[in-house]
């Protein structure tokens, strides 16, 4: 299975009163499909996996599954805990329908000794065949991942593929010089996405991708092609989604503007509520002086 092209990390969707609402993530898959994205990777971050309990995250990604066309896959992350529940719930994800598994390294202030994560991830490898897909995310883990460690994880076939989401500007490049044939590297970081495109990263997951997921595909496409003019037009408007999407903390400007854009549901969870109204005002105005020119996007 190739590890390539545009991800989509999707949200999560709840009900008035907070409950996982799943007939809308159902929607929203589909939506996304409907875009022509054909990987959709629920429990993400920006999917608020740590607000979901166990059995809602089995729920949800046996629904976006059962959203996915004949073309589409489900990519599925694997939350960290201690190895027989995390490897228990990642059967549960295979057998829900993924057939990738982004696995979240464990929490720590600091990486963990190699042998260590070596022996966590082998705990998931035993399991499957299927493409793990190791996250490199500091925000979420704690601390960013050695390259070399990675190399070595990848040169003895544990993993198959990394999701680089570490802003800082030479992260991604580190692990590509590192990287031994056939391994993936994907990047998943909206500022430097056709950058990374260009410098090797073989596909992007890209949040942004919520809101326009057929600019995202163009990005894409475009680094693919090596059409430099129109990949650096398509990168600024990309941007201009992640400047917005700055305006309202976490995945809550995500959902509104996914559904000022393309019309989607909305959903919140606390603490992760809805935004405000006067930011909702706010968003609208940021919004507008953009939307024609967004617009060839729908």
């Amino acid at each position: 299975m190739a590890l390539e092209g545009l991800v989509v990390p999707a949200v999560t969707l709840f009900d008035e009163q907070g409950g996982l609402d799943l007939p809308k993530n159902s929607r929203y898959g589909r939506s996304l499909l409907d875009e022509g994205v054909l990987h959709l990777f629920t429990l993400a971050p920006a999917g608020e996996p740590f607000l979901l309990t166990p059995a809602e995250r089995v729920a949800l990604a046996e629904k976006m599954a059962e959203s996915s066309n004949f073309y589409s896959d489900l990519w599925a992350g694997i939350p960290p805990g201690s190895p027989d529940e995390a490897g228990a719930f990642a059967d549960e994800m295979e057998a829900a329908g993924a057939s990738v598994q982004v696995i979240y390294p464990p929490r720590s202030p600091q990486p963990p000794e190699p042998a260590s994560l070596e022996q966590y991830l082998q705990s998931f490898r035993d399991r499957t065949r299927f493409p793990l897909v190791l996250l490199n995310h500091p925000l979420v883990n704690g601390y960013a991942l050695p390259p070399p460690v990675v190399a070595d994880l990848a040169s003895r076939g544990i993993i198959n593929g990394l999701l680089d989401a570490d802003e800082a500007a030479s992260s991604l490049s580190s692990f590509l010089a590192v990287a031994p044939e056939g391994f993936s590297v994907l990047t998943g970081r909206d500022r430097y996405a056709f950058v990374d495109l260009q410098g090797g990263a073989r596909g992007a997951v890209l949040e942004t991708a919520n809101l326009l997921p057929k600019l995202s595909l163009a990005l894409v496409e475009a680094a693919r092609k090596g059409d430099e003019e129109r990949g650096r037009a398509l990168q600024a408007e990309v941007d201009i989604l992640r400047e917005l999407c700055a305006r309202v903390p976490g995945p809550a400007g995500l959902k509104f503007l996914a559904r000022a854009l393309r019309e989607t549901d909305e959903g919140y969870r606390a603490p992760n509520g809805p935004p405000a109204p006067e930011a909702r005002q706010a968003l609208e105005a940021a919004l507008a002086p953009h939307r024609e020119a967004l617009s060839q996007h729908l």
